[in-house]
């Protein structure tokens, strides 16, 4: 059995899907959290090696990793191999936004691993029908394009959304769309969709005063940079669509229709001579800031939105 759950990436909701998966998959064990970024490594590999000498078997939730420098995440890299690898009776769990690849080769053998990549769209409306099919919810077919639209297909907001639908339909089990339309109000984080309008309007005050918000919030700049490429890769599709309609193109990428239709007010604006010089442009950024020079990923960013 594998003795480790490591769930990587941007997307934030899921990974904490999944770790409550994990805790409900082990009822028995007694949870034990440790913040590795006040914590020494080697005091840790101790103190489970020695459990594991009198009896153990712990599920053990390791919090804070991405406040790890660098040469701390080494250390602690080296020693969840190490640990992992003892065939103790302990249960990890690692949720963090990024790890080394080096560090995923290392530990593939004894954990069980899930990239967790932004979801957009369809996949989004895949994931709340999962969620509420988990708690026997009937819900009316428009509720999911109503929650898109409102959440500005934003995984945070529909979380929360998801979050005061389930309690107030508790009794019901039944979330119809005037249930949604007397309880939520519309996402007012703008930002990312007022960087990507930037962006694909020419505008770049409004990108870059919309990019320095994004960060100061504490949005990731990988995360940022795969919304700005999925744009690009949707707007491209779009141009070279051939003669199918919004609703037949939307349908084949598997978006939404509200989203289609923002992709068609920004092909108006872009030429697809730009959007060529821009995939590899983006494509560079985003191998920059998985390195350890994010700094200069987001200078560079800076002057692409300045330039347009």
């Amino acid at each position: 059995m594998k003795r480790m759950f490591l769930f990587h990436g941007p997307n934030e909701v899921l990974r904490r899907r999944r770790v409550e998966e994990v805790k409900e998959q082990f009822p028995n064990k007694e949870k034990e959290i440790r913040y590795v970024s006040e914590m020494l490594p080697h005091v840790f590999e101790e103190e489970v090696l020695s459990d594991f000498l009198f009896g153990g078997g712990e599920l053990y939730l390791l919090k804070n990793w991405d406040e790890l420098k660098d040469e701390a995440r080494a250390d602690w890299e080296e020693t969840l191999v190490r640990v992992v690898a003892s065939e103790s009776p302990h249960i990890f769990v690692l949720s963090a936004l990024s790890v080394s690849k080096k560090f995923l080769q290392r530990i593939e053998k004894y954990a069980s691993i899930e990239e967790c990549k932004p979801l957009y769209g369809r996949d989004i409306q895949r994931f709340m029908r999962e969620e509420f099919q988990k708690r026997g919810m009937k819900v009316d077919p428009e509720v999911y394009e109503y929650l898109l639209d409102i959440s500005h297909e934003s995984l945070e907001e529909i979380d929360r959304m998801m979050a005061i639908l389930l309690e107030a339909a508790s009794k019901t089990a039944r979330i119809s769309l005037a249930l949604c339309q007397s309880l939520l109000t519309p996402a007012v984080n703008h930002s990312i969709f007022d960087l990507i309008r930037g962006i694909f309007t020419s505008d770049p005050s409004l990108a870059l005063t919309a990019f320095r918000s994004l960060r100061l919030e504490g949005e990731s700049l990988q995360r940022i940079l795969a919304m700005v490429y999925r744009t690009t890769r949707l707007l491209w599709s779009y141009k070279t669509r051939g003669q199918q309609s919004l609703e037949q193109w939307a349908q084949k990428v598997s978006i939404s229709l509200f989203e289609a239709k923002r992709i068609r007010e920004y092909d108006l604006k872009t030429p697809q001579k730009k959007l060529s010089e821009w995939f590899s442009s983006i494509a560079y950024l985003e191998e920059l800031s998985k390195s350890t020079r994010e700094e200069v990923a987001e200078a560079l960013f800076e002057v692409f939105l300045l330039e347009g």
